[in-house]
């Protein structure tokens, strides 16, 4: 029998050959710890709007409207409009008041607002420097510009077999700083909500 405090040597030698895997389990931890610490680590779109201050609005409006497992589980494109830019956009106030309060929101506008500023697919920076036209998972479509002296432009397409639920498109809408890549795409912030 071994002494108090001891292991056995057979588990003494099982933990030696183990040695390895828990080293490895130990830098995985470390690793966590780092990125909880404000270290640079990979998250999904979802993560980045939510971990994001200047995106608060909009991960609200992606998580009311039920479409966070778009933006977590699918490689997807987020033209995230920042606070500054919903915040005067009475409908956008309206559906976040209500998300807050037991009013239920208007969800077809809602969700149409935020699939209006999704695409699917990867689409990095460097493909957005020339005249691109995308399709938005609200159906619409999308203009880029990225030839300009004021960036990279976008403008929202009406498709005659869209319903924007009483909502209009937008023009001249602006990245308002540099793509935010994530697990599973990338996130834009812009100046101006694609549809209002």
């Amino acid at each position: 029998m071994p002494r108090p405090g001891t292991l056995p040597l057979p588990i003494m030698a099982r933990e030696r050959t183990n040695m390895p895997n828990l080293f490895k389990t130990t830098l995985a931890a470390l690793a966590i710890a780092a990125g909880a610490s404000g270290a640079v680590q990979a998250a999904t779109c979802d993560g980045v709007l939510l971990s994001d201050s200047r995106f608060s609005k909009f991960a609200t409006l992606v998580q009311v409207s039920g479409l966070a497992p778009v933006v977590t589980n699918q490689q997807v494109t987020v033209f995230a409009p920042t606070n500054a830019a919903l915040e005067p956009l009475s409908s956008v106030t309206q559906m976040l008041n209500s998300s807050a309060t037991s009013a239920s929101p208007d969800f077809p506008k809602l969700q149409t607002l935020v699939r209006a500023h999704l695409v699917g697919g990867v689409h990095p920076e460097s493909q957005m420097r020339g005249k691109v036209e995308l399709s938005t998972q609200a159906g619409t479509g999308l203009a880029i510009d990225g030839t300009g002296q004021r960036g990279i432009t976008l403008s929202t397409l009406s498709r005659n077999s869209v319903n924007l639920s009483g909502m209009r498109i937008m023009a001249d809408v602006h990245v308002a700083g540099p793509a935010i890549p994530c697990d599973n795409g990338v996130v834009y912030p812009i100046d101006n909500a694609l549809v209002q």
